[in-house]
C-alpha cells in the first residue's frame, strides 16, 4: 500500500479536498421522481382502496412463504423435483411453471397475484426504485464515458430498474428488453409507464428462453445487463448469471437484497464471471501464441476486447472479498430511509411486516474488457501527521486549503446535526462489529455519511467517537488491482486535521460533492484557453462555494447540465466569483427594473426607476448600474464619467428598444428592394382588415419610404409534372429553379444612387423565391455595401422560409430597427470604461436566448422585456414549486402579456406586433390588456376597461402628470395599491408619492355619471360609492383578462382549469386571486421577485443560436435521411458560432426540429426531434401534435416538410434559487391597512415577504408587501411560503351561486355578462377551428358561431365573417317555428336552405337547442362555409347559376343529431343525392367531398356543445334566472348604444338636410335597382330601411336573401357606433328592415342565390352607408376567382379600394365590409399550383378624387402554366364606385384575358373561360369613392 504504487501525479491529487471533493453524503431514500410518484398513484387510484391494508398483509405473507419455498428449492433442484405452488387453492390441480426447475437454461422466478402487486407497487417501489437509481448512478459515476442504448432488465418486477435508468441516463436508452415471469408485475410495470413520453423501445418476455426465441442472434448484445432479485439454488444462480453475462457486451449489475444470502450470492456471482473470463483469457493467450506470428497482433487486441472482466463497483479490486465469510454484507448500498407508506405500515399487530422494514441492498457491477491501470484517489492512500504534511509542503505542491480561504461559518459539530436522520434500531450493533479494539469507550454518535467514492471503498459510515474517527476501508493492494484489502483507520485532530474535520461534517450543508467536475483533472486542456491544475481547482472550488452560499447541490446542478471537467472550470472563469456584480436588467416601457447580486450579500438587490426620465438622466440601466456600486462599492461615481468595469462581472438586458422604436415608428430610413411587379406586395401583405368595423380602415404605416424594383426574377421548375429544360438549378431547399431573368446590375445601380442621394441608407431586400435561390438578394447586398449603405438586410439570411410577404416584412422591420438597436447599444456600451471590450454583456432576443452585442438584432429584439419574464417563472416555478403547467400573466404598467410553460418553451414563428409581421422563432407571448393602465371608461350604461392605455406618459391620474382613470387609479381607491410602499418618483421633482386626493376627486366626478344612469333606470337605486365603482371596475378588468386567457389556452386544446397561474409583474399579485378563481384554478404562484421577474429571468437564460434552411419534400425516409444530413450540417455550424463565444463543446445541447404541414393545408407545425427511445419518428410526432391541437388526423393525406431548423444552446445560467431554513415561528405582522372587498372595508394584516420563511402560512385576507408589489390574499384563501421564498396560494372555489339583481341591470355585472357572452361564442369559434378540417374554415377563417336566447333572439356573435353577423338569428327563429315541440333533449338540426334563414349553401348552419329540466333554455349555433356542397361546378360557387338546385345540396330542416344519435346516414343521403332541374329534368351532382363535410360538420356539433358547457357553467355561477336576465339586458345594452347613435346621426341629418328621410340608390352590373329609403327618428333613436324599389329577383345567382340583407344593415350599424358593443339581436330592435317579397333581395326558395351573400351584400352595405352619408362607396365587390382542373381547385377573393370618409382617404388594396379572407401568399401560390404571378400591386389612381381620396383597386396578374377552367365572379365593371359630397367616382373595375398571340380579350363581370398554358388572367379592382369636392 505505499505510495510507490501510484502514479507520479497522484500525490498532487491526493490531499484532503479532493477527498472531500469524492465524499458521497448518505441522503436517505433517493428522492423518487415526480412522474414515478404520479404513475404509482395513478396505478392505485384504478385498485381497491378499501383492502389495500389486506393486500399489504398478502404481499408480507407470500414473502415469507417465498423464503421458505427457495430453502426447499435449494435442496430439490439437485433432484429436478417438481413442488406444487404453496399459494394455489386447496384442491386445485394447476401448477405453477415457475416451480419447475428445468434444463441448463431455465428461469426461475416470482410470481405474483394481482393484489400481491398491486401491495408491492404501493409499499416497496420507492425503495425498490431508489435502490435502483443508488447503484446506476455510482456505474455512471465511475464510467462517465458509458452510455447504455440497449438494456436488459432481468427480474423487472413493475419496471422499477427501467425508470432508475432513464433518470441516470436520460438520453441514451434506445431498447430495453424486460424478463418478468409474472403477467401481472409487466401489466403494472405497462401501466405505470402510461402516457410517458419520451420512452425508449420496451419488450417484454417471461423468460430469457422466449426472449432468445424471440429475437435474432445478433441482437441479444446488451450494453447493460441488470439483474434484481434471489435466485434459489447456486446451480441455478450459475446458469442465469451465465446466461446475462452472455447476453451482455459490456456492463452487467446484480442487485440483491441485503441480507447474508443476498451478499453470499453476490459475491458467488463476483467470483464466477471473474474466474469465467480468466480463463478465457488465458485461452486466449495459447491461441495467439499459436498464431503465425504477422496475425499475433490482431489476435490479441481483438481479444482483449472480448475477453475479460473487472469489478467497476463497489469494490476498487478484483480479488476475493474480505469481509466473504464472515457475517457482514460487503458490497453495501447503504441504508434507506423509510418511504411514507412504510412508515404507515411499519407494524400491524406488534408483526413486522417485510416490505417494510429497514431496506438493504448489495450488489456489484462489471464490465467485460481490462481494468483501466490510473489510480483513483483512496488507491494506496498514506495519512501522515500535520507535522509531517507541512515538512514537505512547498508552493509546487498545488495543494489548497479551503477552510483558510473560505472559512465556515456553520459549527464544527452542530447540535441538531441528527435531527433530520431516521435512527435505526441495528446502527450501534452492526458498526460496534468492527470497533471492538476502540481504546476510547465514549458515547457514540452515529453519523450517517459514506466517504467512497473513489475506486477506494469505504463500507461503513465513519463512527466519531470523541475526538477520533473511524474509517473502515475496502481497496486495492497491487497496482493490477488482483487483491484487496479491509482495513481499520483511525483519524485523529492532531495527525489529519482536514480529513478528520470532514469526517465529522456530515451534513448536506458542509460535504460538498462535486462528482465530475473534482472527479479527476484532463492532463491537456481542450478549450481555447489553457489553463494549469491549480487554475482549474482554484475556479471549481468558487462555484463549489457559489453552491455552498446558496444552498444549492453543485454535483446536481453540473450533472443535468452536462458540463465537462473543463467546461465547468471555464465556465467559472468566465463566469468569475461572486466578489463582483452581476446586473440582470430588465428597461420596460414605463419602468426599468434591475437586479443586482452583490458581493457579501445573499440576496440579491431590487431596484426601479422610471424608464424616462431625461431631467435626471440620459439611460436609466446605465443610472442603475452606476447608483448600485455607488451604493454597495462605496466609490463615488459621477454621472457624468463612465462606468468602473472592474467590479463588473456580467451584465445581461432585455430592452424595449426596438419594440418603442416599432410603436412610435422612430426607426431607420429604409427602402424596400424588390422583385419587379410587387412593388406594394409588403403594403398589401394579406389584404385583411386589422378591424372589420373600422370604415377608416387603419392599418400600420410601412416602415419603408422608398420601394426599388429589382428587374429579376427566379421561377419554380418541376411542379406538375414540367420537365426540366436543363436551364435550371437545386436550390437550398431541395426544389428546382429556372433564372428567367438575371439581376440588371446596371439599371439597379443608379437606383440605389438616387437612394444614397435621398439620404437613405438601409435596405431590405425580399426577392420571390430567395428563400430556395438566395444568390440575386447576395448580389444586391454586396452591391449595395459596395456603394456606402450601411446596413443591409435580406430576407433570404434572416427567415430562410417559404412565404414572400412575412419574409419582406421581417427584412424591413430589423433594416428599421438594427441601426437603432446598434447606436443604442454602442451609446450603452461606451458608458463602460475601456468600451464593450471589458464588461460582458448579454442580451435577451425574444425567443428566450441571450446574444452578444454584435448579434442581437432589431427583428429579434421587439419581445426581449416578457420574453425574460417567461424565462423567469418557467426555471424557477414548474416542477420546484408545482407540477402542473403554467400560465404566465406578466400585468405590468403599460400591458399585460400571457403565455405558457409544460416543461418546454411553446414557440411561434411568425408574430404581429404594432402592424408588422415578424417571422423568426419567439416565444408565444400574447399581449391581452394595456395592464396597470387600462382605460376606465363608462359608456352606453356599462363599465368598460381598456383596450386603450393611458400609457406611461402621462399616465394614471395618480401619477401627477394629468392623466385619465386607470386600473391602477381604481387599485389606489380600493387600498390594493398602498403609497407609502409604492415610489415616491412623482411630481416636477420626482419625489412625491402617489396622488390619493386626486384620483379620488376623478372617481368622484365619474361617479356623478355613472349614478345619474343608475337613477333613470331605477329610481329607487342607492347610489355607488367611489369604492364600489373602483371595486365594480376591478372585477371588469378581470374578467376582460380572463377571457383571453382561455381562449388562448383552450385553442391549443388544454383545459385552463388544469394549470397553474404564474402571476408577475409590478399590478398582478393584486388582481391574482381573483383572476385565478374565476378560471377556476386552485392554485397561484408568485414569486418572489415578481415585481422584477423579467429582469431575473435574464439571469437564468442561455446563450441561443437558431439556424434554419427551407427544404421541400415528401416525408418519406429518402427524405427524412436527407434532412437528418441537413441537420447535421446546422448542427454542425451552430456549435462553431457557439464555440467563438467562449463555449466548450460538452457544454452544448442542440435541438433539431422539421416543419412540417399536411398536404393541402397551411397549417404547419414545428416538430422537434422525438427521443430515441420513444421510437417514433418526426412524421408520429406531427400526427400527434397535429391531434393534440386540432382533435383530428387528415388520414391518407401526405406529410410535407418544408424547413428545417436546429437550435444551439450554449448553458449560462448561474443563477441558482436560495432555499430558506424552515420556521418554527409566527409570522410577525408587520402592520395592518384598510382594503376594500366585495363586503365591504376590512382592516387587513400586512407583512413583509423579507419577515416571513419557509412554512408560513397566512390566511386570507391578507396583504404581503414584496418590495414594490402588493400580494392581495383575499378571503378563503391560504397562502404559503415556499422553501424558495415564493408564495403559493391555495385558491378556494368561487361561490356556487352568486346573488346579483336581475330585473334591473347592474352596471358593473352588465360588463362582466357582455364579457362571458362574448367569450362563450369566441371559445365556440376556437373550437370549431381547432377541429374542422377544410381551409375555409380552419385557415380562411369563413365560419361564426354564436349564442341565442330562447325565442332566437341573438345574444352574442363573434365577429368572425361580417356577412354572417346577426344572419343565424333569422335561422334559428326558422327552425324554432318549424320543429315547435318537437324538440328533445340531444336533438342538433342544420341546415343551409335560404328561405329558412340562410345565406348560400355552402354556408351550412348547425343549431342545438339547450335545456334544463325538460324547458328549453337557449340555443348555440355555428355557421361554416364548406369548399364542397354539390352543384353544377367544383367548388359550389357557379357563375352561371339559374337555380338553387345548381348550386348544390339545399337542407331546410333536419336533424343532424336526434336524441344524441349522430344520423349521419340520413345526411350523407341529403348531401350526396342529385337535385333534380324540375324544368330540363337535368341531375346536378351532389357533393364531391362527402367525408370533409361530415368531419366539419362534426367540428360544428363539438363549438356548439362547447357552448352549451360554458353557458352551463355561468348558471352553475349565477343560476339561470340570473343569466336569461342578463340575456335581456345585454340585448338592451346594444338598443340603448344603436338608439343614442341614431339620434346622433339623425340630428346631424336633420340639420344638413331639413329632414330625416333619405333616399339612396344604386346599380347592379345588370342594371337591377337596389333602391333604399331610410326614415330616421331623433327623438326616439330609431331608423326604418324600407327597400321598397329595388328589382325583382333576377335570372342570375345575385339575388340576396333576407338574411343577407339584415348581416349588412346590423354590420353598418355596429361600425356607425364605433364603440365594443356586443353583436346581438338589440342592435336591431330600433331598426325595421322593410324588403319587398319578390325583389332580387326577398327571393323565392328557387331562386340562385351563390352570388347574393359575395356580391350584393357589398352593394347594400354601401347604399346604406351612402344614407347615413358615413362614407363613400368601396369597391363593392369581392373579385371571386376560382380555377383548376380533375385534379385541383383554387379560390380567392381580391380586395380593392376603400371609400373615403370625411376624416379619412381610403386604403388602397384592402378587403372591404362584408369580407376579410386572407390572401394566398405569392410564393406558396407559384409552388402550389401551376401558375406564374407576374404582378400583384396597387392599381395606382384608381380610387375617387376628392378632398380625401378613395383607396386604390389591386392589379393581379397570373399566368397559367397548364390547361385550366377559370371562372370569375365579380362587380362593379359597369358601374362604377360612388364618390360622396362632391368627391369622384372610384375606378371600375376589369377582367381580361391575354392570348399567346398577344391578343388582350375582355372577359366581363362573370365569366367561365378554358385557359391554355402561357395565357395570362389580368384582373383589375375597383377603387373605392372619394370623400368631398377636391
Amino acid at each position: 500500500m505505499a505510495a510507490a504504487l501510484l502514479p507520479e501525479t497522484a500525490p498532487r491529487l491526493l490531499t484532503p479536498e479532493i477527498i472531500r471533493a469524492a465524499a458521497k453524503q448518505s441522503k436517505g431514500i433517493q428522492i423518487v421522481p415526480l412522474s414515478l410518484r404520479r404513475a404509482i398513484k395513478r396505478y392505485l387510484r384504478d385498485q381497491d382502496k378499501s383492502h389495500m391494508n389486506r393486500k399489504v398483509l398478502l404481499l408480507s405473507a407470500s414473502f415469507e412463504r417465498a423464503k421458505g419455498t427457495g430453502v426447499e428449492l435449494a435442496a430439490a433442484a439437485t433432484r429436478g423435483a417438481l413442488l406444487d405452488d404453496p399459494r394455489a387453492p386447496s384442491g386445485a390441480e394447476q401448477r405453477a411453471a415457475r416451480w419447475k426447475v428445468r434444463s441448463a437454461y431455465g428461469d426461475i422466478g416470482l410470481w405474483y397475484r394481482e393484489d400481491e402487486t398491486v401491495a408491492y407497487v404501493a409499499s416497496r417501489m420507492p425503495a425498490i426504485y431508489a435502490a435502483c437509481h443508488r447503484v446506476l448512478r455510482e456505474v455512471r459515476r465511475r464510467l462517465p464515458d458509458f452510455a447504455p442504448a440497449k438494456v436488459l432488465d432481468f427480474g423487472a418486477g413493475p419496471s422499477s430498474a427501467l425508470w432508475a435508468m432513464r433518470a441516470v441516463w436520460p438520453m441514451s436508452i434506445e431498447r430495453v428488453n424486460l424478463v418478468e415471469p409474472s403477467k401481472e408485475m409487466q401489466r403494472a410495470g405497462k401501466n405505470l409507464l402510461d402516457n410517458l413520453k419520451g420512452l425508449p423501445l420496451i419488450h417484454s418476455y417471461d423468460s430469457i428462453q422466449e426472449l432468445n426465441r424471440k429475437i435474432e442472434k445478433h441482437e441479444r448484445g446488451h450494453d447493460l445487463s441488470y439483474a434484481l432479485g434471489e435466485i434459489p439454488s447456486l446451480n441455478d444462480r450459475i446458469t442465469i448469471v451465465r446466461q446475462l453475462w452472455d447476453l451482455t457486451r459490456d456492463v452487467l449489475v446484480l442487485l440483491e437484497p441485503g441480507t447474508p444470502q443476498g451478499a453470499k450470492i453476490i459475491s458467488q456471482m463476483r467470483s464466477y464471471i471473474l474466474w469465467m473470463e480468466k480463463r478465457k483469457c488465458r485461452k486466449s493467450e495459447k491461441s495467439t501464441q499459436a498464431a503465425p506470428s504477422g496475425m499475433k497482433s490482431i489476435i490479441s487486441q481483438e481479444a482483449s476486447l472480448k475477453n475479460g472482466a473487472f469489478v467497476v463497483a463497489p469494490c476498487p479490486h478484483d480479488g476475493r472479498c474480505p469481509l466473504e465469510n464472515t457475517d457482514k454484507y460487503c458490497h453495501f448500498v447503504q441504508r434507506l430511509e423509510r418511504t411514507s407508506s412504510q412508515r404507515a405500515y411499519k407494524r400491524s399487530n406488534g408483526v413486522p411486516l417485510r416490505g417494510f422494514e429497514d431496506e438493504k441492498f448489495c450488489y456489484v457491477a462489471l464490465r467485460r474488457g481490462k481494468r483501466p491501470e490510473e489510480a483513483w484517489p483512496l488507491d494506496g492512500m498514506k495519512f501522515e501527521t500535520r507535522k509531517e504534511r507541512h515538512a514537505k509542503r512547498n508552493p509546487g505542491d498545488l495543494i489548497i486549503d479551503y477552510d483558510e480561504q473560505f472559512p465556515s461559518d456553520e459549527e464544527e459539530s452542530p447540535d441538531n446535526a441528527e435531527d433530520s436522520l431516521v435512527p435505526y434500531e441495528t446502527d450501534a450493533q452492526e458498526l460496534g462489529l468492527f470497533h471492538e479494539a476502540e481504546e476510547e469507550e465514549l458515547e457514540e454518535e452515529s453519523v450517517r455519511a459514506d466517504l467512497g467514492g473513489g475506486w477506494g471503498r469505504i463500507i461503513y459510515s465513519p463512527l466519531r467517537r470523541g475526538r477520533q474517527v473511524q474509517l473502515d476501508v475496502c481497496r486495492a493492494t497491487k497496482r493490477d488491482a488482483s487483491e484487496g484489502a479491509f482495513e481499520r483507520i483511525v483519524i485523529t485532530q492532531s495527525n489529519n486535521p482536514d480529513l478528520h474535520h470532514q469526517a465529522r461534517s456530515t451534513t448536506q450543508a458542509k460535504v460538498l460533492l462535486l462528482r465530475r467536475g473534482l472527479r479527476r483533472f484532463p492532463s491537456k486542456c481542450s478549450s481555447p484557453s489553457s489553463c494549469s491544475s491549480s487554475e482549474a481547482l482554484r475556479r471549481a472550488a468558487l462555484l463549489l462555494l457559489h453552491f455552498r452560499i446558496s444552498g444549492g447541490d453543485p454535483s446536481e446542478a453540473l450533472h443535468h447540465r452536462r458540463f465537462p471537467d473543463c467546461a465547468i472550470l471555464h465556465l467559472v472563469g468566465r463566469m468569475g466569483s461572486t466578489e463582483k456584480f452581476r446586473f440582470c436588467i430588465d428597461r420596460g416601457g414605463t419602468f426599468t427594473d434591475i437586479y443586482a447580486e452583490v458581493p457579501g450579500r445573499r440576496e440579491g438587490y431590487v431596484m426601479k426607476l422610471l424608464s424616462v426620465d431625461p431631467s435626471n438622466y440620459d439611460d436609466a440601466p446605465i443610472e442603475g448600474i452606476r447608483r448600485i456600486l455607488e451604493e454597495f462599492s462605496g466609490e463615488k461615481i459621477p454621472r457624468s464619467s463612465k462606468i468602473p468595469t472592474s467590479k463588473i462581472d456580467w451584465i445581461r438586458m432585455g430592452t424595449t428598444v426596438a419594440t418603442n422604436a416599432l410603436l412610435e415608428r422612430k426607426g431607420e430610413r429604409i427602402a424596400l428592394c424588390v422583385t419587379r411587379g410587387f412593388r406594394d406586395l409588403l403594403q398589401i401583405g394579406n389584404q385583411a382588415r386589422p378591424n372589420i368595423f373600422d370604415l377608416k380602415v387603419s392599418k400600420a404605416s410601412n416602415l419603408y419610404e422608398e420601394v426599388v424594383e429589382v428587374d429579376e426574377r427566379v421561377q419554380l421548375v418541376g411542379g406538375d409534372g414540367e420537365r426540366d429544360d436543363g436551364s435550371s438549378v437545386e436550390g437550398i431547399s431541395g426544389e428546382l429553379v429556372r433564372v428567367a431573368k438575371p439581376v440588371d446590375v446596371e439599371a439597379l445601380k443608379p437606383l440605389l444612387k438616387g437612394l444614397l442621394d435621398k439620404g437613405i441608407r438601409c435596405l431590405a431586400v425580399v426577392l420571390m423565391h430567395s428563400y430556395t435561390y438566395p444568390q440575386h438578394e447576395l448580389l444586391i447586398e454586396k452591391l449595395a455595401l459596395g456603394m456606402g449603405f450601411k446596413h443591409v438586410s435580406l430576407s433570404s439570411s434572416l427567415t430562410p422560409m417559404v412565404r414572400a410577404v412575412p419574409r419582406g416584412l421581417t427584412a424591413s422591420v430589423d433594416a428599421y430597427l438594427t441601426p437603432v438597436i446598434k447606436e443604442y447599444l454602442s451609446g450603452f456600451m461606451s458608458r463602460f470604461e475601456g468600451g464593450g471590450d471589458q464588461v460582458n454583456v448579454l442580451f435577451m432576443q425574444s425567443d428566450g436566448g441571450l446574444a452578444p452585442e454584435r448579434r442581437f438584432s432589431g427583428h429579434k429584439a421587439v419581445l426581449s422585456g416578457p420574453a425574460g419574464g417567461v424565462v423567469g417563472y418557467s426555471q424557477t416555478l414548474f416542477q420546484l414549486e408545482t407540477s402542473k403547467p403554467l400560465i404566465g400573466f406578466d400585468m405590468g404598467g403599460t400591458s399585460t402579456d400571457v403565455s405558457r410553460y409544460d416543461g418546454s418553451y411553446e414557440q411561434v414563428l411568425e408574430t404581429q406586433i404594432a402592424g408588422a409581421i415578424i417571422q423568426a422563432p419567439q416565444l408565444d407571448i400574447n399581449t391581452v390588456a394595456a395592464g396597470g393602465g387600462s382605460k376606465l371608461k363608462f359608456q352606453f350604461g356599462a363599465f368598460k376597461v381598456g383596450p386603450e392605455s393611458v400609457g406611461a406618459h402621462p399616465g394614471p391620474v395618480c401619477y401627477r402628470k394629468g392623466g385619465e382613470l386607470a386600473i391602477t387609479d381604481a387599485n389606489l381607491i380600493l387600498g390594493t395599491v398602498i403609497p407609502e410602499y409604492f415610489p415616491s418618483i412623482f411630481g416636477p421633482n420626482e419625489d412625491l408619492p402617489l396622488d390619493y386626493d386626486a384620483t379620488r376627486k376623478a372617481f368622484e366626478s365619474l361617479a356623478v355619471e355613472i349614478n345619474s344612469h343608475r337613477k333613470s333606470q331605477d329610481p329607487s337605486a342607492k347610489d355607488m360609492t367611489v369604492e364600489e365603482i373602483a371595486l365594480g371596475f376591478v372585477n371588469v378588468a378581470n374578467e376582460a383578462m380572463c377571457r383571453p386567457i382561455r381562449q388562448l389556452t383552450e385553442m391549443k386544446g388544454h383545459d385552463t382549469k388544469n394549470h397553474a397561474l404564474a402571476c408577475f409583474g409590478g399590478a398582478g399579485p393584486q388582481h391574482a386571486c381573483a383572476m385565478a378563481r374565476s378560471l377556476g384554478m386552485s392554485e397561484l404562484l408568485i414569486h418572489r421577485y415578481c415585481g422584477i421577474l423579467s429582469a431575473y429571468g435574464m439571469g437564468l437564460a442561455d446563450v441561443i443560436e437558431d439556424l434554419q434552411e427551407p427544404y421541400s419534400a415528401v416525408y418519406n425516409a429518402d427524405s427524412a435521411a436527407q434532412a437528418a444530413r441537413r441537420v447535421e450540417l446546422l448542427v454542425k455550424q451552430v456549435k462553431e458560432k457557439l464555440i467563438e463565444q467562449g463555449f466548450g463543446e460538452d457544454s452544448i445541447r442542440t435541438n433539431s426540429y422539421l416543419n412540417l404541414r399536411y398536404e393541402g393545408t397551411d397549417t404547419a407545425i414545428m416538430v422537434k426531434q422525438p427521443e430515441k427511445e420513444s421510437g417514433s419518428d418526426y412524421a408520429d410526432e406531427f400526427v400527434r401534435l397535429f391531434q393534440q391541437e386540432y382533435g383530428f388526423k387528415l388520414l391518407n393525406r401526405k406529410i410535407l416538410i418544408c424547413d428545417v431548423r436546429v437550435q444551439g444552446v450554449g448553458a449560462t445560467n448561474i443563477l441558482q434559487p436560495h432555499e430558506l431554513t424552515p420556521v418554527s415561528t409566527k409570522p410577525v405582522q408587520e402592520s395592518s391597512c384598510r382594503i376594500y372587498f366585495s363586503y365591504g372595508w376590512h382592516e387587513t394584516p400586512l407583512y413583509k415577504l423579507q419577515n416571513l420563511g419557509y412554512g408560513h402560512v397566512l390566511e386570507g385576507p391578507a396583504v404581503i408587501m414584496n418590495g414594490n408589489s402588493t400580494v392581495i390574499v383575499e378571503k378563503d384563501c391560504k397562502a404559503i411560503i415556499t422553501k424558495y421564498g415564493n408564495i403559493k396560494i391555495e385558491i378556494s372555489a368561487a361561490p356556487s351561486t352568486v346573488n346579483v339583481s336581475e330585473t334591473v341591470a347592474d352596471v358593473v355585472q352588465l360588463s362582466i355578462f357582455n364579457h362571458r357572452f362574448m367569450g362563450i361564442a369566441e371559445q365556440m369559434g376556437r373550437t370549431l377551428q381547432r377541429t374542422s378540417i377544410s381551409t375555409n374554415i380552419k385557415e380562411r377563417l369563413d365560419f361564426s358561431c354564436a349564442l341565442f336566447g330562447p325565442d332566437g333572439g341573438l345574444v352574442a356573435n363573434a365577429p368572425h365573417v361580417p356577412v354572417h353577423l346577426g344572419a343565424m338569428s333569422s335561422t334559428v327563429c326558422w327552425q324554432l317555428k318549424y320543429w315547435g315541440d318537437n324538440l328533445h333533449e340531444g336533438d342538433v338540426l342544420v341546415t343551409n336552405h335560404p328561405c329558412s334563414g340562410g345565406s348560400h349553401l355552402p354556408d351550412i348552419t348547425v343549431v342545438t337547442p339547450v335545456f334544463n329540466e325538460g324547458k328549453l333554455i337557449f340555443f348555440v349555433a355555428s355557421r361554416g362555409h364548406h369548399a364542397e356542397i354539390g352543384g353544377i361546378t367544383p367548388g359550389s360557387m357557379p357563375p352561371f347559376s339559374k337555380s338553387i338546385w345548381e348550386e348544390g345540396a339545399a337542407i331546410k330542416a333536419f336533424k343532424l343529431v336526434e336524441r344524441g344519435v349522430f344520423q349521419e346516414e340520413g345526411i350523407v343521403r341529403l348531401l350526396q343525392s342529385p337535385s333534380s332541374d324540375e324544368l330540363t329534368n337535368q341531375k346536378i351532382p351532389g357533393t364531391r367531398k362527402i367525408q370533409d363535410n361530415l368531419s366539419d360538420l362534426r367540428a360544428q356539433v363539438a363549438a356548439n356543445q362547447r357552448g352549451i358547457t360554458l353557458i352551463k357553467e355561468l348558471i352553475n355561477q349565477y343560476g339561470l334566472t340570473t343569466v336569461q336576465s342578463y340575456m335581456n339586458h345585454v340585448q338592451n345594452n346594444a338598443e340603448e348604444a344603436v338608439r343614442a347613435m341614431l339620434k346622433i346621426v339623425a340630428s346631424r341629418v336633420e340639420k344638413e338636410n331639413g329632414s330625416c328621410v333619405i333616399e339612396d340608390e344604386d346599380y347592379m352590373d345588370d342594371g337591377s335597382v337596389l333602391h333604399l329609403k331610410l326614415t330616421l327618428d331623433s327623438s326616439k333613436g330609431e331608423a326604418t330601411f324600407d327597400f321598397e324599389g329595388t328589382s325583382p329577383e333576377v335570372y342570375g345567382n345575385w339575388n340576396a336573401p333576407e338574411a343577407v340583407t339584415a348581416a349588412a344593415v346590423i354590420y353598418c350599424l355596429r361600425c356607425l357606433v364605433d364603440v365594443d358593443i356586443p353583436l346581438n339581436q338589440g342592435c336591431l330592435a330600433p331598426v325595421k328592415i322593410l324588403i319587398p317579397e319578390g325583389s332580387f333581395l326577398s327571393p323565392s326558395d328557387k331562386a340562385a342565390v351563390v352570388g347574393g351573400n359575395v356580391l350584393t351584400s357589398q352593394r347594400v352595405t354601401d347604399v346604406v352607408l351612402m344614407a347615413f352619408q358615413a362614407c363613400a362607396c368601396s369597391q363593392g365587390c369581392m373579385n371571386n376567382l376560382t380555377f383548376g382542373d380533375d385534379t385541383f381547385g383554387y379560390y380567392e377573393t381580391i380586395g380593392g379600394g376603400s371609400g373615403a370618409g370625411a376624416s379619412w382617404d381610403g386604403t388602397s388594396g384592402v378587403q372591404c365590409h362584408m369580407t376579410n379572407t386572407r390572401m394566398t401568399d405569392p410564393e406558396i401560390f407559384e409552388q402550389r399550383y401551376p401558375v406564374l404571378l407576374h404582378r400583384f400591386s396597387i392599381r395606382e389612381n384608381s380610387g375617387g378624387s376628392g378632398f380625401h381620396r378613395g383607396g386604390d383597386g389591386l392589379v393581379r396578374e397570373i399566368e397559367f402554366r397548364r390547361p385550366v377552367v377559370v371562372s370569375i365572379l365579380s362587380e362593379r365593371r359597369v358601374h362604377a364606385p360612388r364618390g360622396l359630397k362632391g368627391g369622384g367616382n372610384g375606378a371600375r373595375g376589369a377582367n381580361y384575358l391575354v392570348k399567346k398571340d398577344g391578343r388582350r380579350v375582355y372577359l366581363g363581370g362573370k365569366n367561365t373561360v378554358m385557359v391554355n398554358a402561357g395565357e395570362i388572367l389580368q384582373i383589375f379592382t375597383p377603387g373605392g369613392g372619394g370623400f368631398g369636392s377636391p
